[in-house]
């Protein structure tokens, strides 16, 4: 910062405020602005590998509760049909609870960093959207994960057709993506982290509630 500023007091001519030489310099444009955003996401999220890691285990660690369901849910004598909408009614849920708390603190963690560089020339677009592909990667991921290690504790031994495990695989990715969304909104609107880890609880509870199975 002190080298940027020297050059540009030196650049400017004599007796002009160093705010005029700024201004006369090239705004960077908005894509070069996901660019830099999304390598500092990259660099922030390598750094914090606990919650890395954490947010990675998330998925095998719920999949591996799927034993509880059994194999013989789709069974013509010992099947259970109110156990198979349970089932789809979790995974849906669950879906959308990991997406909100991958997100939740993205925003509100950095607060004052972005009210700064907004102040400067931050685009709202590419900030956004440093954001949101991130999510799309996560949802891909947990998606992915989540449906393996219910095919392989639930429905491995079920009539189930490809075309149905290729709807729920897109079911489960845009649950996870609308909750990583929502976990973004309540993030931008929480004053605190604190806040925002119970405004999740108050935006999500009542949909699941009201939801039925």
């Amino acid at each position: 910062v002190v080298r940027r500023l020297r050059e540009t007091q030196g650049a400017a001519p004599a007796g002009a405020p160093a705010a005029a030489a700024t201004a006369s310099r090239p705004l960077v444009g908005a894509g070069r602005q996901l660019r830099i955003l999304s390598a500092r996401n990259l660099k922030i999220m390598a750094q914090d590998r606990f919650g890395l890691a954490l947010m990675l285990a998330l998925a095998p660690i719920i999949g591996l509760m799927d034993f509880m369901w059994g194999h013989d849910l789709f069974d013509a004598e010992a099947g259970d049909p109110n156990k198979i909408i349970t089932m789809l009614f979790m995974q849906g849920l669950i879906s959308i609870l990991v997406g909100a708390m991958a997100s939740v603190r993205e925003i509100v963690k950095e607060v004052d960093i972005y009210k700064r560089e907004r102040a400067i020339n931050l685009n709202l677009t590419s900030y956004i959207l440093s954001k949101i592909w991130v999510g799309v990667t996560l949802s891909v991921y947990q998606a992915i994960v989540l449906l393996l290690f219910l095919f392989l504790f639930a429905l491995s031994g079920s009539p189930v057709s490809a075309g149905a495990y290729v709807q729920m695989l897109i079911t489960i990715f845009l649950g996870t993506l609308s909750g990583y969304i929502m976990g973004l909104c309540i993030s931008a609107a929480a004053p605190n982290q604190n806040v925002a880890l119970l405004l999740v609880i108050v935006v999500l509870v009542p949909q699941f509630l009201f939801a039925g199975a």
